[in-house]
């Protein structure tokens, strides 16, 4: 790793945990009942990365319907961008006291 690297995840280490023990929280899975994308916590914990991603500096953009978003960096005139992918919807964590 860098030297450059390794001081920006110093700085930003703790910022970092609780952004992702924020979005951990949020029980974005979907139950038998749910309507995708009608669900509110999926709603929400894209709302919240959103908000992160704006607090870093990223352009951000969440689909009318709510079925994904994503966060840009550089400059908007380039013709092309490298993209990573993930997800932020997660399995019931079941039963946790077993």
């Amino acid at each position: 790793m860098t030297e450059v690297n390794s001081n920006f995840l110093s700085k930003y280490k703790d910022e970092f945990l609780k952004d992702l023990a924020d979005l951990i929280e949020i029980q974005s899975y979907l139950k038998e009942t749910d309507s995708y994308p009608n669900v509110k916590a999926i709603k929400d914990v894209l709302s919240l990365f959103s908000d992160i991603a704006l607090r870093f500096g990223l352009r951000t953009h969440i689909n009318d319907e709510g079925y994904f978003g994503y966060a840009e960096y550089g400059s908007e005139d380039l013709p092309e961008m490298v993209g990573i992918l993930g997800h932020l919807d997660i399995v019931d964590a079941g039963d946790r006291n077993t």
